[in-house]
Parts: structure tokens; C-alpha cells; sequence
């Protein structure tokens, strides 16, 4: 039986992106996949196994649809290149044929990664010559995409992060430390990225949805951050609502044992999508106020 039409498909409801999309969309307009972790409304579907043309023929209606399933995490990509390969790279062309086959616009997030880090401010035209496995796999994505679709948005994805407590990303994860009673935090001064926070990730993607914004885009915040400044941008609201007694303890980020080198500077300019989709994108200055704000009201 043909369940009721809905317009977009999202594959892959991961925290970070996927779940925030889904709930600022609704399962009235959106079908939603997941494979360990179960979503209302939603539907269990194996990159790996499952046949997405058997999907859609399940649900009418699909007019674009958003791949955010993956490994994407570099260190686990480089510790499984044959498995992250099959994931990241065969079953997102596989998907794609079978989109593009059935008219679908095609939205898809590719990665600040795919650039070496050694020169930074990286516009949509600069060379992208990645140096981790993770960032090759977004490549040969983004080149299948490129060669064989018309009706395609790319969007390299900087660094995410949001304002709920706990959630475990950048910003509310030092806040988790500071809270809860951390004195020193080791922090990294020669990454350097341009930070997004997840709400305006999904403002934007919808933008380009709505107005069918086709080619490559940088999906990023304007201005390039080196992490502890993020972190001290972090402190310094906080500083003024309340004592804060952290010490910064400056490193490289290769000082960290991972099993490839981190690319340093992968900041990006987002004057391209910008300009497609007239959004503004707030900064690390004004979420770190509100999280401060946020604390401070608590604290009373």
C-alpha cells in the first residue's frame, strides 16, 4: 500500500544534522531513514543492503532528498578503508543513480576534509587535494555528482556545533568540562576551521532545497576560528556572568595521537551560498553569548 506523499527524502537522521533537519521539518513533509537508532516516524533502511529504488516505490511523492548517512568519522574510515568505502563511496553513488533516475533533487554533504589544510580561506574553485581517506571518499562523491547529475547541490560542511547542553559537540562539550569542575583543558592552537552552528545548517539546507540551488557550495560561517580561540571566545562569556578558573593548555592538534595528520587550515568562504540563498549565519562571538546567557539564568 502507497503510504501518504511526502516531498523530501532525508537519508540518515544522524544527531549532528539529520535529526535536527527531521524535526524542523516533520514527518508530515519528510520520510526520514535510520539504522541503529530508531526516529519517530521514521524508517530503518541499510545503506548496505536495502534497496532504495524499493523505498521509493513504498512512498510517493519524493522531489529531493538529502544523503547524510556515513562513516564520518576519519579515524574510523582510516582504521576500515574497505568497509568506510563500501558506505561513504558505493552506496552513495548507488543511491544517487537511483535518485537522479527518478528525477529527485539531490543534496549532498561533502566536507571541509576534501582540502589539505596548508593554505585555508578556501573558495568552491580552489583544488581540493585531501590528505585524509575520509575527505578522498567525499571527493569521488562529489566527482560522481559533477559527471553524472544536473539536479545536485554539494555542500562542504565545516565544522558543526550547537547550544544544547550535553549534546556533545564543541562548544557544550567545554562547557561540560568548565561545569563540571575541569581546571585545565588541552587545547589545540594550529586547527583552524570556519564553525557553523547546526540550526543554520539546516536553515540552509532547506534554502537550497526550496530554491533548488544547483552546484558546489561551502557551507560555513563566514571568518576562520583556530580552536582555542574558539575556546577562549567560549570563556570570556562565560567570565561574565561568573568566575571561571580554567587554564588553557596550548598544543598542536598533531600533538594528539591520531592515525593520520590532520589537515591545520581548512576554513572556507560561504559568500557563494550566501548569496543563492540570502541567509545570514550567526558566529562563534554570539553563540557563545547566548550559551553564557543561558547558564547564567540558570544559575539563579
Amino acid at each position: 500500500m502507497l503510504q501518504p506523499a511526502r516531498d523530501m527524502l532525508i537519508l540518515g537522521t544522524s544527531p549532528n544534522v539529520g535529526a535536527p533537519l527531521y524535526e524542523r521539518v516533520g514527518p508530515r513533509r519528510a520520510l526520514a531513514t535510520w539504522r541503529r537508532a530508531p526516529i519517530a516516524g521514521g524508517v530503518r533502511f541499510d545503506a548496505l543492503t536495502d534497496d532504495l529504488a524499493l523505498l521509493l516505490d513504498m512512498h510517493s511523492g519524493i522531489r529531493s532528498a538529502v544523503i547524510l548517512y556515513g562513516e564520518t568519522h576519519p579515524d574510523r574510515c582510516f582504521a576500515d578503508p574497505a568497509g568506510s568505502e563500501k558506505l561513504n563511496v558505493d552506496s552513495i553513488r548507488r543511491a544517487i543513480d537511483i535518485l537522479r533516475a527518478r528525477g529527485v533533487f539531490i543534496v549532498f554533504l561533502s566536507s571541509q576534509f576534501v582540502f589539505d589544510g596548508e593554505v585555508g580561506n578556501y573558495v568552491e574553485t580552489d583544488p581540493a587535494n585531501p590528505i585524509l581517506l575520509y575527505g578522498a571518499q567525499k571527493i569521488r562523491v562529489e566527482r560522481h555528482l559533477q559527471e553524472s547529475c544536473e539536479r545536485y547541490a554539494i555542500l562542504r560542511l565545516s565544522k558543526s556545533y550547537a547550544e544544547t547542553p550535553g549534546d556533545g559537540t564543541m562548544l557544550c562539550a567545554w562547557v561540560d568540562e568548565i561545569m563540571g569542575g575541569v581546571r585545565r583543558i588541552r587545547c589545540a592552537t594550529d586547527q583552524i576551521f570556519s564553525p557553523i552552528l547546526v540550526s543554520d545548517i539546516v536553515a540552509a539546507i532547506l534554502a537550497v532545497i526550496e530554491g533548488e540551488c544547483r552546484g558546489l557550495y561551502h557551507l560555513c560561517a563566514p571568518g576562520a576560528y583556530r580552536r582555542i580561540e574558539m575556546l577562549e571566545i567560549l570563556i570570556a562569556a562565560l567570565s561574565r556572568h561568573f568566575p571561571v578558573a580554567v587554564d588553557i593548555e596550548p598544543c598542536s592538534i598533531r600533538d594528539f595521537d591520531l592515525p593520520e595528520p590532520r589537515p591545520l587550515d581548512v576554513s572556507m568562504q560561504p559568500a557563494k551560498l550566501l548569496a543563492a540563498i540570502g541567509l545570514r549565519f550567526d558566529s562563534i562571538e554570539e553563540a557563545c553569548r547566548r550559551i553564557a546567557g543561558r547558564i547564567a539564568a540558570a544559575r539563579v
